[in-house]
């Protein structure tokens, strides 16, 4: 979709030749949220809080995502929204501790303790949107290979930095002198149960991600930290929306001014840049900077923060300029983050925010 005029929304042809509005590629996360207040287990994964929130806009929502069969209890909400769900069942989801040691909510360590695999250019190669987000945890989730199978379609293709620049790796247990892929007292994936009937993505060959996964192996878990990122300049030529936040931008450019380092971000291929950070949102796009704070009246659901700001962004890019997109993430995340778990709050909420909070 690269070079395309946008007009007002980020797509302004091709509408009329897709099936969704909006499609979304990424795990679902079991996310096991450890505080001074006390350890709860939340269904995430960016493609559902970006599900979520979207099919609440009254987009047409698809999303692709893979997970073990004990959790497909998640996509029943989602369908009850009309989402489209294509599911791949595997041998163990992709489960994340996310432990908050202090008051601040950025400062956070996250462990992999389960992993469920890579996508494939074939599970996406039927899916057609005017806009496909990608939204992943954890490097290797999706490859080179899928985005380039999502760059031969008419659609744009934004996508999150996290998922690319951060790795799993063992930590050592200084007390037992081993090495272990969890923290200290943390356990496999809880169970829950239910399983409703979704659509499945197309079968393939294991690969060895996923036959390290059935034989219980270690790759791809472990605390999660930041590496070099090999194919950063064949990812990024092929990105039209870019996610962020402060810190990984300062990782990837060198530079500590978030709007400096939106703008080299800019420089490698994504046309719009999203960098959020404790305070807000800032878009670079078309050449200028919008900022937007975020108000919630209280922080409790921190986790996905970014992804919703990323999927409220982007589907209101497709109607709107970049400053009016801005503002509406940053709204709709403010709210989101009042509550644990995706956005569910009524529209009419949103607009409120808006004219309390981002007039002008």
């Amino acid at each position: 979709m690269k070079g395309q005029t946008r007009g007002k929304g980020i797509l302004s042809s091709g509408a009329g030749r897709t099936h969704y509005d909006i499609a979304f590629i990424g795990h679902y996360t079991k996310d096991t949220i450890v505080t001074s207040s006390g350890v709860r287990v939340v269904d995430g994964g960016a493609f559902n809080y970006g599900a979520q929130a979207t099919a609440r806009m009254g987009l047409k929502v698809a999303a692709c995502t893979r997970l073990s069969k004990e959790d497909f209890h998640v996509l029943d909400e989602l369908k009850q929204l009309g989402v489209e769900v294509f599911a791949r069942s595997t041998p163990s989801s992709t489960c994340l501790r996310l432990e908050y040691t202090t008051a601040d909510v950025d400062e956070r360590t996250i462990y992999v303790t389960g992993n469920a695999g890579p996508f494939t250019p074939r599970e996406v190669r039927d899916l057609e949107a005017r806009l496909f987000v990608i939204g992943t945890s954890i490097r290797g989730e999706v490859n080179l290979e899928v985005i380039e199978e999502l760059a031969k379609k008419n659609a744009a293709i934004a996508a999150d930095v996290q998922g690319f620049v951060r790795v799993a790796r063992q930590v050592e247990d200084a007390q037992q002198g081993s090495v272990s892929s969890s923290p200290q007292g943390a356990s496999s994936c809880p169970q829950v149960s239910s399983s409703p009937q979704v659509s499945s993505c197309p079968q393939v060959s294991s690969s060895p991600q996923v036959e390290d996964a059935r034989q219980g192996r270690g790759r791809g878990r472990g605390k999660l930290v930041y590496e070099e990122w090999p194919e950063k300049r064949a990812v990024l030529a092929r990105v039209d929306i870019l996610k962020t936040d402060a810190v990984e931008a300062e990782i990837l450019t060198g530079r500590a001014d978030i709007r400096a380092a939106a703008k080299m971000l800019s420089e490698l291929g994504p046309q719009e840049i999203v960098l959020t950070h404790r305070d807000g949102v800032l878009i670079y796009a078309e050449g200028r900077f919008h900022e937007e704070g975020f108000f919630p009246e209280k922080m409790i659901g921190r986790s996905g923060r970014g992804d919703t700001c990323l999927a409220s962004y982007a589907a209101k890019r497709l109607s709107a300029s970049p400053a009016e997109a801005a503002k509406w993430a940053a709204a709709l995340t403010s709210l989101k983050m009042e509550a644990e778990g995706p956005f569910r709050r009524n529209l009419g909420e949103v607009e409120d925010l808006l004219r309390e909070r981002y007039r002008g």
